[in-house]
Protein backbone atom coordinates (compact mmCIF):
# COMPACT_ATOMS: atom_id res chain seq x y z
CA UNK A 1 0.00 0.00 0.00
CA UNK A 2 1.22 3.40 -0.76
CA UNK A 3 2.82 5.26 2.13
CA UNK A 4 2.47 8.89 1.73
CA UNK A 5 4.61 9.99 5.22
CA UNK A 6 7.54 8.43 3.85
CA UNK A 7 7.44 8.36 0.26
CA UNK A 8 6.91 11.77 -0.90
CA UNK A 9 7.04 15.36 0.15
CA UNK A 10 4.36 17.22 1.90
CA UNK A 11 2.14 18.59 -1.08
CA UNK A 12 1.18 21.24 0.85
CA UNK A 13 -2.43 23.28 0.66
CA UNK A 14 -4.57 22.26 -2.31
CA UNK A 15 -4.18 24.69 -4.99
CA UNK A 16 -4.07 24.77 -9.01
CA UNK A 17 -7.23 25.73 -10.07
CA UNK A 18 -8.13 25.98 -6.00
CA UNK A 19 -5.12 28.63 -5.80
CA UNK A 20 -1.63 28.02 -4.76
CA UNK A 21 -0.50 26.25 -8.13
CA UNK A 22 -1.63 22.37 -7.36
CA UNK A 23 -4.15 20.16 -9.05
CA UNK A 24 -5.71 16.80 -8.67
CA UNK A 25 -4.42 14.19 -11.21
CA UNK A 26 -6.61 10.60 -11.55
CA UNK A 27 -4.44 8.14 -12.68
CA UNK A 28 -5.64 4.99 -14.33
CA UNK A 29 -2.50 4.01 -16.31
CA UNK A 30 1.48 2.71 -15.65
CA UNK A 31 1.49 5.89 -13.24
CA UNK A 32 0.00 4.44 -10.67
CA UNK A 33 2.75 2.69 -10.17
CA UNK A 34 4.64 4.98 -7.23
CA UNK A 35 7.94 3.88 -8.20
CA UNK A 36 7.68 5.54 -11.81
CA UNK A 37 5.90 8.60 -10.28
CA UNK A 38 8.01 9.42 -7.84
CA UNK A 39 10.84 9.33 -10.14
CA UNK A 40 8.52 11.29 -12.59
CA UNK A 41 7.22 13.68 -9.76
CA UNK A 42 9.19 13.81 -6.92
CA UNK A 43 7.01 16.04 -4.85
CA UNK A 44 3.33 14.25 -5.76
CA UNK A 45 1.25 13.35 -3.17
CA UNK A 46 -0.59 10.28 -3.19
CA UNK A 47 -4.20 10.94 -2.02
CA UNK A 48 -6.89 7.70 -2.46
CA UNK A 49 -7.63 5.47 -4.56
CA UNK A 50 -10.75 6.89 -6.41
CA UNK A 51 -12.96 5.61 -9.43
CA UNK A 52 -13.94 7.32 -13.06
CA UNK A 53 -17.82 6.59 -14.02
CA UNK A 54 -18.81 6.40 -17.28
CA UNK A 55 -15.78 5.28 -19.03
CA UNK A 56 -13.80 1.96 -19.63
CA UNK A 57 -10.36 1.30 -19.96
CA UNK A 58 -8.50 0.29 -23.23
CA UNK A 59 -5.33 0.03 -24.55
CA UNK A 60 -3.14 1.57 -27.43
CA UNK A 61 0.22 0.45 -26.45
CA UNK A 62 -0.78 2.40 -23.76
CA UNK A 63 -3.33 2.95 -21.44
CA UNK A 64 -6.22 5.10 -22.47
CA UNK A 65 -10.35 5.72 -21.02
CA UNK A 66 -13.29 5.56 -23.90
CA UNK A 67 -16.72 7.24 -22.75
CA UNK A 68 -19.03 3.79 -21.75
CA UNK A 69 -21.77 3.76 -20.11
CA UNK A 70 -22.56 1.60 -16.59
CA UNK A 71 -18.71 0.99 -16.83
CA UNK A 72 -16.03 2.54 -14.16
CA UNK A 73 -11.91 3.02 -14.49
CA UNK A 74 -10.11 2.17 -11.11
CA UNK A 75 -7.86 4.77 -10.66
CA UNK A 76 -5.62 6.47 -7.76
CA UNK A 77 -5.57 10.29 -7.30
CA UNK A 78 -2.49 12.08 -6.70
CA UNK A 79 -1.67 16.12 -5.33
CA UNK A 80 0.24 17.95 -7.87
CA UNK A 81 2.27 20.96 -7.70
CA UNK A 82 2.95 23.15 -10.30
CA UNK A 83 6.09 21.74 -11.21
CA UNK A 84 5.40 18.58 -11.68
CA UNK A 85 2.07 18.89 -13.41
CA UNK A 86 4.26 20.81 -16.31
CA UNK A 87 6.64 17.60 -15.74
CA UNK A 88 3.80 14.70 -15.90
CA UNK A 89 2.28 16.94 -19.08
CA UNK A 90 5.72 16.65 -20.66
CA UNK A 91 6.03 12.39 -19.89
CA UNK A 92 2.97 11.91 -21.49
CA UNK A 93 3.34 14.26 -24.79
CA UNK A 94 0.65 16.30 -24.21
CA UNK A 95 2.99 18.56 -26.15
CA UNK A 96 3.22 16.08 -28.63
CA UNK A 97 -0.76 15.55 -29.36
CA UNK A 98 -0.29 11.82 -27.93
CA UNK A 99 -2.49 12.69 -24.71
CA UNK A 100 -4.62 15.42 -23.83
CA UNK A 101 -5.70 16.76 -20.14
CA UNK A 102 -9.15 16.27 -19.75
CA UNK A 103 -11.14 17.16 -16.65
CA UNK A 104 -13.92 15.61 -14.87
CA UNK A 105 -15.12 14.63 -11.47
CA UNK A 106 -14.25 11.34 -9.57
CA UNK A 107 -15.46 9.32 -6.43
CA UNK A 108 -13.82 8.05 -3.64
CA UNK A 109 -14.53 6.79 -0.54
CA UNK A 110 -13.33 9.46 1.94
CA UNK A 111 -12.15 6.55 4.89
CA UNK A 112 -9.45 5.71 2.56
CA UNK A 113 -7.83 8.69 2.37
CA UNK A 114 -4.14 8.50 2.46
CA UNK A 115 -2.55 11.59 2.93
CA UNK A 116 -2.91 14.29 6.45
CA UNK A 117 -2.03 17.17 3.80
CA UNK A 118 -5.46 16.75 2.46
CA UNK A 119 -8.55 19.35 2.99
CA UNK A 120 -11.62 18.75 1.72
CA UNK A 121 -11.40 17.86 -1.94
CA UNK A 122 -15.59 17.38 -2.15
CA UNK A 123 -17.22 18.70 -6.03
CA UNK A 124 -13.71 19.73 -6.78
CA UNK A 125 -12.65 18.21 -10.50
CA UNK A 126 -9.54 16.40 -11.48
CA UNK A 127 -7.51 15.73 -14.64
CA UNK A 128 -6.61 12.34 -16.18
CA UNK A 129 -5.23 12.13 -19.76
CA UNK A 130 -6.73 10.34 -22.43
CA UNK A 131 -5.30 10.04 -25.86
CA UNK A 132 -5.83 12.73 -28.90
CA UNK A 133 -6.43 9.61 -31.60
CA UNK A 134 -8.78 7.04 -30.49
CA UNK A 135 -7.40 4.15 -32.12
CA UNK A 136 -7.85 0.44 -32.55
CA UNK A 137 -7.19 -1.55 -29.39
CA UNK A 138 -3.51 -2.57 -29.46
CA UNK A 139 -2.28 -4.70 -26.42
CA UNK A 140 0.61 -3.31 -24.18
CA UNK A 141 3.88 -4.79 -23.59
CA UNK A 142 4.80 -7.33 -20.91
CA UNK A 143 6.70 -4.62 -19.41
CA UNK A 144 4.45 -2.12 -19.53
CA UNK A 145 1.16 -4.39 -18.40
CA UNK A 146 3.78 -5.54 -15.38
CA UNK A 147 4.29 -2.26 -14.52
CA UNK A 148 0.61 -1.22 -14.58
CA UNK A 149 0.15 -4.59 -12.61
CA UNK A 150 2.43 -2.95 -9.79
CA UNK A 151 0.50 -0.11 -9.79
CA UNK A 152 -2.68 -1.79 -8.79
CA UNK A 153 -1.32 -3.57 -6.06
CA UNK A 154 0.72 -0.39 -4.83
CA UNK A 155 -3.27 1.21 -4.42
CA UNK A 156 -4.84 -2.16 -3.27
CA UNK A 157 -6.86 -1.91 -6.74
CA UNK A 158 -9.04 -4.73 -7.74
CA UNK A 159 -6.73 -6.94 -10.19
CA UNK A 160 -8.95 -9.38 -11.50
CA UNK A 161 -11.11 -6.57 -13.08
CA UNK A 162 -7.47 -5.03 -14.70
CA UNK A 163 -7.33 -9.11 -16.20
CA UNK A 164 -10.66 -8.90 -17.70
CA UNK A 165 -9.95 -5.97 -19.37
CA UNK A 166 -7.19 -7.76 -21.55
CA UNK A 167 -7.90 -11.43 -20.91
CA UNK A 168 -9.71 -12.02 -24.33
CA UNK A 169 -7.73 -10.30 -26.50
CA UNK A 170 -4.49 -11.45 -27.67
CA UNK A 171 -1.82 -9.96 -25.60
CA UNK A 172 -2.07 -13.22 -22.65
CA UNK A 173 -2.83 -15.61 -25.82
CA UNK A 174 0.76 -14.70 -26.93
CA UNK A 175 2.25 -15.02 -23.31
CA UNK A 176 1.18 -18.19 -22.39
CA UNK A 177 1.98 -19.66 -25.56
CA UNK A 178 5.96 -18.92 -24.99
CA UNK A 179 8.36 -21.23 -23.60
CA UNK A 180 8.70 -20.17 -19.74
CA UNK A 181 12.58 -19.68 -20.29
CA UNK A 182 11.55 -16.58 -22.78
CA UNK A 183 9.65 -14.60 -20.55
CA UNK A 184 10.36 -11.37 -18.89
CA UNK A 185 9.34 -10.78 -14.96
CA UNK A 186 6.35 -9.29 -15.56
CA UNK A 187 5.46 -11.63 -17.93
CA UNK A 188 5.46 -14.67 -15.36
CA UNK A 189 3.69 -12.08 -13.23
CA UNK A 190 0.79 -11.74 -15.46
CA UNK A 191 1.02 -15.45 -16.35
CA UNK A 192 -0.07 -16.27 -12.65
CA UNK A 193 -2.23 -13.31 -12.10
CA UNK A 194 -4.02 -15.63 -15.56
CA UNK A 195 -4.10 -18.26 -14.14
CA UNK A 196 -5.29 -17.19 -10.42
CA UNK A 197 -8.10 -15.46 -12.48
CA UNK A 198 -9.19 -18.73 -14.95
CA UNK A 199 -8.07 -21.05 -11.60
CA UNK A 200 -6.10 -23.10 -14.85
CA UNK A 201 -2.58 -23.58 -15.49
CA UNK A 202 -2.24 -22.94 -19.23
CA UNK A 203 1.47 -23.80 -19.10
CA UNK A 204 3.46 -26.36 -16.95
CA UNK A 205 4.31 -24.06 -13.82
CA UNK A 206 7.51 -22.04 -14.04
CA UNK A 207 10.38 -22.44 -12.15
CA UNK A 208 12.12 -19.63 -10.19
CA UNK A 209 15.42 -20.98 -11.99
CA UNK A 210 13.57 -20.89 -15.41
CA UNK A 211 13.27 -17.02 -15.81
CA UNK A 212 14.98 -14.81 -17.23
CA UNK A 213 15.08 -11.44 -15.85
Amino acid sequence: MVDPETSYSSGGRLGGPYGGGFSLYFAYGSNLDTAQMRSRCPEAVPLVSAELKSHRLSFQNHANVLPARRSSVQGGLYLLNWRDGQALDHYEGVSRGYYERVYSFVSWDPAKILSRYLPSIDHLPVFFYRMINQEQYRDPSNSYFGTLLEGYRDWGLNERALMKTTIWGPKLGSLISDPPTKRSKSGVQIWRLYRDYTKTDPVPPVRAQEVRV
